[in-house]
């Protein structure tokens, strides 16, 4: 079969169409996909960057206005005047939150590096919002406390009388340090270009 010059020029135009379509449907179209899936990623991960510097800069102010609290709330270089202040803190907030006190005991850990730390073991009774009131104010402090250890058991079954014993430290600088944070609290974060 003799195709005319007609008939030869429709098969190819309609083989170019063909061939155009297929290549449009298999390769051009899903190409075009994968590139607008990689700028959206792209986009995203540079807002994700540029969220989590910003975090990085908020948690940086963070740590320095936190560690100038606990410079003013307490942080002190002797460690005789930490002790000390942790000990009359402790039975201050006992008296206010109404606990009766038995014994306190400070431990001193021999160690390095700038910052160092004071375990007080304080043990005492009463009732139950005496030993949340106490708590919270442990926990409320600006001094820089950190409560351990804690147990609570009951005197007397039936009755809101509790015995507790509460293990907290304090920070206090090595000598050295006193006038600046640990290096971890002043490092600032790098940003790379983009």
């Amino acid at each position: 079969m003799v195709l005319s010059k007609r008939e030869r020029i429709i098969v190819i135009v309609s083989i170019a169409a063909l061939v155009i379509l297929v290549l449009d449907r298999y390769a051009l179209t899903p190409l075009l996909d994968a590139d607008a899936r990689v700028e959206t990623a792209l986009a995203a991960a540079r807002d994700k960057q540029a969220k989590d510097m910003r975090l990085i800069r908020q948690a940086a102010g963070t740590t320095s206005k936190r560690w100038n609290e606990m410079i003013e709330g307490g942080l002190k270089s002797d460690p005789a005047q930490s002790e000390g202040q942790v000990l009359h803190a402790l039975e201050g907030w006992a008296s206010e939150a109404g606990l009766s006190l038995s014994s306190m005991k400070p431990e001193r850990v021999v160690q390095t590096g700038e910052l160092r730390e004071i375990t007080v073991q304080a043990a005492g009774t009463g009732a139950m919002s005496a030993v949340a009131g106490f708590l919270w104010r442990i926990e409320s402090s600006q001094m820089p406390l950190r409560t351990r250890d804690l147990q609570l058991s009951a005197r007397r079954e039936g009755a809101d009388d509790l015995s507790m014993t509460v293990r907290v430290s304090t920070l206090y600088l090595a000598p050295q340090s006193a006038k600046a944070p640990p290096a971890a609290a002043t490092a600032k974060p790098t940003e790379e270009a983009t």
